[in-house]
C-alpha cells in the first residue's frame, strides 16, 4: 500500500501549520493575551504601529498633579477675562471719575 507523495507532503504542511498555531496559541496564553477576532485585531496593530507599544498619557509633557493645575489655571483665567471684561462693558468709565492727585 502505497500513498501518493503529494498527499503525505499536504498532511506534513498542515501538521506544520497546526504545529505553528497551536504554538502562537501557547504564547499568547503565557503573555495573558485574550482570543481577539480579526477586527479587534486590526484596530490593535493600527494603534500600535500609529502610537507605538505604550502611548503616553500626558499632555505638553505634563502629567497628574500638575496637569490638573494648569487646566484649573486656564479655566479660571478665562473665567475671570468673562467676568472682568462683562464689568468693564458696563462701567467703562469707572476709572475716568476718579481724582488725580497732583505731583508736587
Amino acid at each position: 500500500m502505497s500513498s501518493a507523495v503529494g498527499d503525505e507532503m499536504e498532511l506534513r504542511r498542515r501538521k506544520v501549520q497546526q504545529d505553528t498555531e497551536q504554538k502562537k496559541k501557547e504564547e499568547a496564553e503565557a503573555a495573558g493575551e485574550e482570543d481577539v477576532d480579526e477586527l479587534d485585531k486590526e484596530y490593535v496593530e493600527y494603534f500600535k504601529k500609529k502610537y507605538g507599544e505604550n502611548p503616553r498619557s500626558d499632555i505638553l509633557g505634563i502629567d497628574g498633579c500638575a496637569l490638573f493645575v494648569l487646566i484649573y489655571i486656564v479655566v479660571a483665567g478665562v473665567v475671570f477675562t468673562i467676568i472682568f471684561l462683562s464689568m468693564y462693558a458696563r462701567h467703562r468709565d469707572i476709572f475716568g471719575n476718579m481724582p488725580i492727585p497732583s505731583l508736587r
